[in-house]
């Protein structure tokens, strides 16, 4: 699936974080990191006119002990869609 941009997600075992447009955005609940990206995406020139903003949010497995990888499958990647517009509702899929 095309997405207009993919972002790594990390967690330090305290705070989700992610690296975008030069700067670490980070926050403890993921509810509220994602709002942080919604918020930078949406003051960007080049999505100026698009309805929304697709991301791909990838899971750093190398942020996690090598011991707990084996259950990896409790992490996950996602898509995260950011309506330009802030007063829309975004989703997660």
């Amino acid at each position: 699936m095309y997405v207009d941009i993919k972002i790594i997600l990390s967690f330090d075992g305290g705070q989700w974080f992610v690296d975008l447009d030069d700067c670490r955005v980070g926050a403890c609940e993921l509810r509220d990191l994602e709002n942080r990206i919604a918020e930078i995406l949406r003051q960007k020139p080049c999505y100026a006119n698009r309805e929304s903003v697709l991301v791909g949010v990838i899971f750093d497995y190398d942020s996690i002990p090598a011991w707990l990888r084996q259950y990896q499958s409790h992490y996950f990647n996602y898509l995260l869609t950011v309506p330009v517009s802030p007063a829309e509702s975004w989703s997660i899929s």
